[in-house]
């Protein structure tokens, strides 16, 4: 038996390739984006200091937006604390795991704990700055999203649904005669 002693080999799983998009192809709500941009400007809107604990000392918390964009747009990026100190103007960055944050019904770019902002070396392209995804504005849209629904025999067929709108859950019941399975009015 011990002649016969397995090695067990960790492998690591092997990396992907980043697939990088352009700053057009952006849409509210996604996330996971790497991007390679350029700085056009950077504003700090917030620099104040937190206290600190005993156990840690105190922090400087600091946040700037940024208009950033490659050859295809522009969109604002909200830089926070370290990210600030990377995104200054005529810098070319790369953006790792990068997310759609909505603020005020409009687009801003966002990389948190998960994601990654590095300085690289410059690039070629020249910036579109007439293309501006910020300044799109999106409307929520107040709909109805079906939760639950059942069906049951009772003097015809009950139909129950539950609907979750977006400020009240809304119940609903329906009686229909027991030969008309095909006539629904939804309200």
């Amino acid at each position: 038996m011990a002649d016969q002693q397995q090695q067990t080999t960790v492998t690591k799983p092997e990396m992907r390739k980043p697939v990088f998009k352009k700053v057009e192809q952006l849409k509210p709500g996604t996330s996971g984006h790497n991007l390679v941009v350029k700085v056009v400007t950077s504003t700090t809107v917030l620099q104040k200091g937190r206290p600190g604990t005993q156990q840690q000392k105190p922090r400087q918390t600091s946040i700037a937006e940024c208009l950033i964009g490659d050859e295809t747009g522009t969109i604002l990026f909200t830089a926070r604390n370290e990210q600030v100190d990377l995104m200054k103007a005529d810098s070319t960055v790369i953006l790792r795991n990068a997310k759609i944050d909505m603020f005020k019904g409009s687009m801003r770019l966002a990389v948190d704990k998960w994601g990654r902002v590095e300085v690289t070396e410059p690039a070629e392209f020249v910036v579109k700055e007439d293309n501006n995804l910020s300044l799109v504005e999106y409307e929520l849209e107040e709909g109805r999203v079906l939760k639950s629904c059942g069906l049951g025999i009772s003097l015809g067929i009950i139909i129950f649904c539950c609907w979750l709108d977006v400020k009240r859950i809304t119940y609903w019941i329906q009686y229909l005669p027991p030969f008309a399975p095909n006539v629904f009015t939804w309200k």
